[in-house]
Formats: structure tokens, C-alpha cells, sequence
């Protein structure tokens, strides 16, 4: 049984039995993993806007279909062995009831609000005819399986949940009360994945930490782990800083400093990766040089020490909207997300392919895998600098953070900021901080909450907020000096919103970062759009004056 309550505090029965069903060879044995979910009306939350019903679970996100039905969705994740994938995917006990309160006329779900794209609403997209005036429930299949992947070595099922279901035709919602599912494994001979064969033990206890948070059978990560050796930290080069020829002696101070830690270091010529790496074009060559490292030096940390001019990054077509609509979307996921090729049609466009599918006992689809990973095996870093005068600076400005906060301990470090900003009538930034901290490897409580007035009504609160977001507050609080700042809502190239309504205007932009004098300089978190747009110049990207201040700002 699983509680809808946050996952640190959940009380959880997964059962996991070795079963005795034969797939493929007659001598291969799989596993079998069970769950039960419960649900109640009581976690049902709903709200109005434009006259349709915004309908919300607790513990649950939104299915995004445009025009379709915006519905809740649980989304899950288990570990499962690297050796293993999943087969089929069977209800064997399904309890539902008729949500009381009907006629409801449910939400259609919009396109998502690019603000960077010109700060205009999108106009509102229509219920789609075919579903709402069927006589068929929607989404009306139980579960999808949203991929499989690996993220640090360990292989990850991630499972999509559909409690709530809507039949138009009768202005119906139905919630399934209990379900109990079975995962059956089969054999996966082994793809296009990276795979670590050595690491330090510092290393793999922080990625059994990661996985741990992540998945709904922990006690399993272990078990199910990769095999590799654990090795000192001089057998393993753990951080390796990659920069063209003219920046090396600036960086090296950074790379001695991380080795004299016990996290052995060096320096790596990019001219060096070009001319002995293979790949059809320089990001390829650097990714594969990050692949080798990861295969055999159980690299975890990649600093890319050189703006886009210096080191590409990959051009990625985002095509995430009906009708695809395609974005050009700089980013570094390449050189962290090394599994598959991010670019299976050979068109040297980086975009999500038509995924394979399964189909489940119930008629839904499983997406088997994709060729765009999403899933890290390293971290990955950039300092935007061009000149060795700036590369300089950016070590100087480390070298000083670390000194200031020697502990890497989240624990042990200042306290935390969350920025929560209002996103929609029926998303708050605050909660989304709140769900989103549960997860951060040593999470703790101790943080410094500006939300957003939404957050005051939301059904799914944890803690009191400190005080209402606006730019004012937020400026102070950033001058005290956090070690990480976590912001929720939209954004800009150069800026990011901290507005407590919808009828609020406030901004954080990079004159207010410009302006900064605290003395820590830590991480800064933002899911808001291009707010670290690597294409754009010093003027005018709010995190390259996050990173470029002197006198305030931070690190990362």
C-alpha cells in the first residue's frame, strides 16, 4: 500500500519474489515485482477555471495531452537488473468507484506557456471533439510505461499510473481505489549502454543514495546494482576539467585543489579529444571521450571549461507538443545522458524518434525505450569563459566558495532558499518546491521558503511558508547568502519570476543578480525556461550574471 504523502514519510509494501515464469530460454528465470495502490476521494482536489474542472490527486502530476483531458498521473520508478527489461504488465486486482459531484466538464489540457518565446499567453486550444463527445473513458488504459533506462549504471523502470479516469459522454469521473499490478521481467540481452567498471566507494554510496530516493524498491538497489570494481581514489580519475589548449594553466589550480581533496583531477586538451576520439562531429568525439573515461575511469564529474564558442554544445529539436512544433534547444544533456545516440534517423537532428511500444493486458501502450536519454551517468558543469583572464576568475571565485564551505555535506552546509513563484491558478512554485526537495541527496528541512499566494490554499502543503515571494524579498534573502537557492516558475534569458499572483508583476532579473553582495557563493536551481540559455551572450543570460558577479552570486 502506498501512501499518498511525501515519499520520505511513505508508508510502503512492495514485494519482490523471484518468479517462476520462463521467458525466452527454456533456463532463464525472471523477476516478478508487485505493487499495491491505494486511492481515496478524500485526495481528490479540484478547482474551476474558465468554467471546466481542474481536477488533481494528491501525490500526483498531470497527463499532458493537448486539448485532451487534464487528468492525474503517478508516475513511479523501480530499479530493476541491468540484465532484465520488462516484458508485460498485469492488473490482478482493480477497485474503482464513481467520483461523487458529477456533472463535471473536465480541463482541456493547454499547450505549455513558453514565456521566452515572447511572454504571451498561447491562445486557449479547444477540448478535442473526438474525445469529449465519446462514449469511452479517457485516458482509458491504467498505465504506460514511460521507459527504461540507466541513470549512474543502474537500470530504471519508470511506470506511468492513470487513477482517474473521465468518460465524457456522462460528465463522469471514476477513480480506481486499489490496484495491485504485477511487473514481469524478461531477459534483455545488453544495448548501447555505458557502463562504469570501476568507481570510488565515496562515489557509488552517492549514487546508491540518488537511486535510492528515486525508486519505489530501494531495498533492491544494491542487489540489482552494476558490477564494478571499488577502487582508492588514485586508481579512479574522478573529475576531469575539459578546455582548449590556451585556458589549461588557468584550470589547473581548480584540478589540484579537487585532487589535494581526495578527488583526483586533471586538466584534459580538447584539440587532444578532436584529433583521438572518434565521431562524425566535435560533440560526438567529446561525448564518446566522456563515455571511455566513465567505462573505464569511473569519471563522475565533467567541467566544460569554455563558453559555446569554445566547446559546442548540442543542438536539441525539442518536439514535445501535438502538433510537433520543434524548438533548437542548446544543451549540455548530451555530454551527461550518455546512453543511445540521440540521433537514431542519422540526420544530425537530436530529437525524440517514434519510440518502440508494448502493449499492456489492458490496451495500453508501453513506450519500451527511447533514443533520446534522459538519464545521467556523469555530472556535468560548464564554466562559459573565453579568455584565461576569465577562467581565472571563475577557479578564483571556487577556490574561495570551498574555503568559505569546505563540507560537501548538505547537511552540514548553510541553509537553503526556496523561491516558489506563482505558475498557474492550479500550480503553485511553492508546492512544486516542496515535492521537488524530497528528492535531493541529504535533503533536510532547513530551508528559507518565499512562496507564492497559491501555496496558502493548496491542498498539498507541508510546511509553513516564511514568508510571500516578491522581488524585494527575494533580493534580500539571496544577499544573506545560501549555499542553494531552488527557484519554481517561468522565466526569460534574462530573468526569472518570483510573483506571489497572477496579477503580480515581480522579476528577478540580472540587474537585481548584478547587484548582489553576499559573501557564500552556491548553486542556483531554476525549472524555468531559458534562464541558462547557452546561447546567449554575457548582456543578456541570467546565469552567466549569476556566475559572473564578483562580489555576490554564486558558483554553479
Amino acid at each position: 500500500m502506498k501512501s499518498l504523502t511525501p515519499r520520505s514519510t511513505a508508508s510502503i509494501v512492495l514485494l519482490l519474489v523471484l518468479g517462476c515464469c520462463f521467458w525466452g530460454h527454456a533456463d532463464a528465470v525472471a523477476e516478478v515485482i508487485r505493487d499495491t495502490l491505494e486511492f481515496s476521494e478524500d485526495d481528490l482536489i479540484f478547482s474551476e477555471f474558465e468554467g471546466y474542472d481542474v481536477v488533481s490527486l494528491r501525490g500526483c502530476t498531470h497527463l499532458y495531452a493537448q486539448s485532451k483531458p487534464y487528468l492525474p498521473v503517478m508516475n513511479l520508478k523501480y530499479v530493476i537488473p541491468n540484465n532484465e527489461k520488462l516484458d508485460s504488465l498485469r492488473f490482478s486486482v482493480v477497485e474503482s468507484t464513481e467520483v461523487s459531484g458529477r456533472p463535471y466538464l473536465v480541463y482541456p489540457c493547454q499547450p505549455p506557456r513558453l514565456f521566452w518565446a515572447g511572454g504571451s499567453e498561447p491562445a486557449f486550444c479547444p477540448p478535442d471533439s473526438s474525445v469529449y463527445n465519446s462514449s469511452q473513458l479517457w485516458p482509458g488504459y491504467r498505465a504506460t510505461l514511460a521507459k527504461q533506462d540507466y541513470i549512474f549504471g543502474f537500470k530504471i523502470l519508470s511506470l506511468s499510473l492513470f487513477p482517474v479516469q473521465y468518460l465524457p459522454s456522462d460528465s463522469a469521473l471514476y477513480l480506481y481505489t486499489h490496484l495491485e499490478f504485477e511487473l514481469y521481467l524478461g531477459n534483455s540481452p545488453q544495448g548501447n549502454w555505458a557502463q562504469p567498471a570501476s568507481r570510488r566507494q565515496e562515489d557509488q554510496d552517492e549514487c546508491i543514495e540518488i537511486i535510492e530516493k528515486m525508486v519505489e524498491n530501494p531495498g533492491k538497489v544494491v542487489i540489482y546494482g552494476p558490477s564494478l570494481k571499488i577502487v582508492p581514489y588514485w586508481e579512479a580519475w574522478s573529475y576531469i576539467i575539459i578546455t582548449p589548449d590556451s585556458l589549461k594553466e588557468a584550470f589547473q589550480p581548480l584540478a589540484d585543489w579537487y585532487t589535494r581533496c581526495g578527488l583526483r583531477a586533471y586538466v584534459q586538451d580538447l584539440d587532444s579529444i578532436y584529433q583521438n576520439c572518434s565521431g562524425w562531429n566535435q560533440q560526438e568525439k567529446i561525448r564518446n571521450f566522456i563515455k571511455d573515461r566513465y567505462s573505464d575511469d569511473g569519471t563522475r564529474y565533467i567541467l566544460l571549461g569554455g563558453d559555446g564558442d569554445l566547446i559546442p554544445p548540442t543542438a536539441w529539436q525539442s518536439a514535445r507538443h501535438t502538433p510537433p512544433q520543434y524548438y533548437p534547444v542548446p544543451t549540455d544533456f548530451y555530454y551527461s545522458c550518455l546512453d543511445w545516440t540521440w540521433d537514431p534517423s542519422g540526420n544530425e537532428e537530436y530529437a525524440d524518434p517514434d519510440p518502440t511500444m508494448v502493449e499492456t493486458q489492458d490496451g495500453g501502450s508501453l513506450i519500451e525505450q527511447m533514443a533520446v536519454d534522459y538519464g545521467p551517468e556523469v555530472f556535468v558543469g560548464r564554466a562559459p569563459v573565453s579568455s584565461s583572464q576569465g577562467a581565472s576568475d571563475f577557479v578564483e571565485k571556487i577556490l574561495s566558495s570551498y574555503q568559505q564551505n569546505p563540507s560537501t555535506d548538505y547537511n552540514e552546509q548553510k541553509n537553503g532558499l526556496l523561491l516558489g513563484s506563482f505558475c498557474s491558478p492550479w500550480c503553485s512554485g511553492g508546492v512544486a518546491k516542496d515535492s521537488a526537495i524530497f528528492d535531493m541527496p541529504g535533503y533536510s528541512t532547513n530551508y528559507y521558503r518565499l512562496y507564492d499566494d497559491a501555496y496558502d490554499t493548496a491542498s498539498l502543503t507541508w510546511w509553513l511558508k516564511n514568508g510571500t515571494i516578491d522581488q524585494y524579498d527575494a533580493v534580500d534573502q539571496l544577499n544573506n547568502g545560501y549555499y542553494t537557492v531552488n527557484h519554481g516558475g517561468h522565466g526569460d534569458f534574462n530573468l526569472i519570476e518570483v510573483k506571489a499572483s497572477e496579477v503580480d508583476h515581480d522579476e528577478l532579473t540580472i540587474t537585481d543578480l548584478d547587484t548582489l553582495s553576499n559573501e557564500g557563493h552556491g548553486f542556483f536551481f531554476s525549472f524555468s525556461c531559458a534562464s541558462a540559455a547557452l546561447d546567449k551572450s554575457t548582456d543578456s543570460c541570467f546565469a552567466r550574471h549569476w556566475l559572473s558577479n564578483d562580489e555576490g552570486g554564486g558558483i554553479a
